[in-house]
Order: structure tokens, then sequence, then C-alpha cells
């Protein structure tokens, strides 16, 4: 989606909402890594909802259906980086760093790094970018 409130570069995705909430379901296919700048997005799927607020960076797992909802805070907007990581970019990565997968990911949906600040660093860097 192209519009003035999504922007999408390679395999990054910025998006702003601003004033009411918005909602969409979409099948997450592979991997992403995401950065709640501000405001808040619920998102549901068959194992629970979850609450992501801002300045909450997480990582959601690929092969699931996904409700979700932005809702921005009072008087602003909802903005939200995300990453995708591929299954390409996966295995090379592991190939070159020897990662060995010793059996496929059965655990959570979704995981909270919340607090990681290379992480944080990481996607303030990005943002000018799409300013």
């Amino acid at each position: 989606m192209n519009d003035a409130s999504h922007i999408s570069l390679s395999n990054m995705l910025y998006s702003s909402v601003d004033k009411k909430q918005r909602g969409n379901e979409q099948f997450v296919s592979d991997h992403a890594l995401g950065y709640i700048i501000s405001g808040e997005t619920h998102f549901l799927d068959q194992h629970g909802k979850w609450v992501v607020k801002e300045d909450s960076i997480g990582l959601a797992r690929r092969n699931q259906l996904v409700k979700s909802l932005k809702v921005p805070p009072a008087n602003g907007e909802c903005k939200a980086v995300n990453i995708v990581l591929d299954q390409n970019f996966l295995h090379t990565y592991a190939a070159e760093n020897r990662i060995a997968v010793l059996a496929p990911y059965r655990g959570d949906t979704m995981i909270s790094l919340k607090g990681d600040p290379f992480l944080k660093d990481y996607f303030q860097s990005l943002l000018p970018c799409f300013e």
C-alpha cells in the first residue's frame, strides 16, 4: 500500500495514522520486526490479543493471520516502522554466522523486545528516511 499514510522502502514499511482508529486484517507471510513510535497497536490472532504501546519493539512470527487496530494518541498520530525479515535473508544470515537451525520455532507468535537500546537506536536512525 502506497499512500500518504504508508511509505515502503524495500523491506521497510513506515505507517502513520492520525485522528481516528484504523484497523485491518492481513496474512503475515514473513517474520517482521516492528517499532511503535507513537500511539499503540492492538493485534489479534488465533492465540490471543496483544496491545503494543508507544516506544515498544517486537518480533512477529510469519505465517499467521492478524487483525490490527492502530490507535493514535490524543491530538497525535500513531506511527510505526516495520522491517520484513524474509526467509532468504534469514537463511543467508544463519549461514554466514554459522547458526544451526535445530527445529522450527513453535513459541509465541509475538515477542516483546522492549528495553533493547541497540534496536531502539537502530529504528531511530531509520526515521529520517521517511521524513
